[in-house]
């Protein structure tokens, strides 16, 4: 346990960039957290926190905040998805690439780098496209949010062919969504259940949403 001297708040360098809060501890010890710890947690100057438990919860922080059957539902999208594209034509397979994603367990450790996506969509031998696979059990409202993360994976990696699908349940429904490496992103902050979080917003409208035709002509064309 250890007691808060001082909160800082920065913004770091990078294009979808968030704020992070820099903490510092009578002891002399630092630390930083996401501002969506950094709000569930209400952390105040001359606050007692475990130390050890903050950055345990900071670091796997998806997992620690909504550990309350999303992975199963999240199973649920990717083999949807891997269902739907290995069906296109009989030479084509698809790879559950994204660590752990092929288990319904919270799994907490990291992949090497943040956003990669959970497919690997492979014609014979070669990797024609990877897949990054969101949504929700019901869709609501015509715009979609797409975490940072995975739009700097797409940037960072500019030689692949990445796709961004989300699968709905309410109503049954796939959108296809190709990111654009050469445009800046603005970041939303927007409030779920009290937290505050940093997404993409991609509207219907955007050229980024595309037909399913051109997401099958492309893979038709390998």
């Amino acid at each position: 346990m250890a007691v808060i001297l001082r909160i800082k708040p920065w913004i770091p360098k990078g294009e979808t960039a968030v704020v992070r809060y820099y903490i510092d501890f009578r002891d002399g010890s630092t630390t930083w957290v996401h501002p969506a710890i950094y709000q569930s947690w209400d952390l105040k100057e001359g606050m007692d926190v475990d130390i050890k438990q903050l950055k345990f919860e900071n670091e796997f922080k998806w997992k620690t905040l909504y550990n309350n059957g999303s992975w199963e539902r999240e199973k649920v999208r990717i083999e949807a998805v891997k269902k739907y594209i290995e069906t296109k034509r009989s030479d084509i397979s698809v790879e559950i690439i994204g660590f752990g994603a092929d288990s319904t367990d919270a799994i907490f450790t990291h992949t090497k780098e943040h956003g990669s996506p959970d497919l690997s969509v492979q014609v014979q031998t070669d990797e024609v496209a990877k897949i990054e696979v969101s949504g929700s059990e019901k869709m609501r409202g015509s715009d979609y949010w797409i975490r940072p993360d995975k739009i700097e994976y797409i940037k960072n990696h500019p030689d692949e062919n990445v796709w961004i699908i989300l699968h709905y349940q309410d109503p049954a429904k796939m959108i296809f969504i190709k990111i654009d490496k050469t445009k800046k992103y603005k970041v939303t902050t927007i409030n779920i259940r009290g937290i505050d979080e940093h997404y993409v917003v991609i509207k219907d409208t955007d050229t980024e949403v595309k037909d399913e035709r051109v997401f099958l002509n492309e893979l038709m064309k390998w």
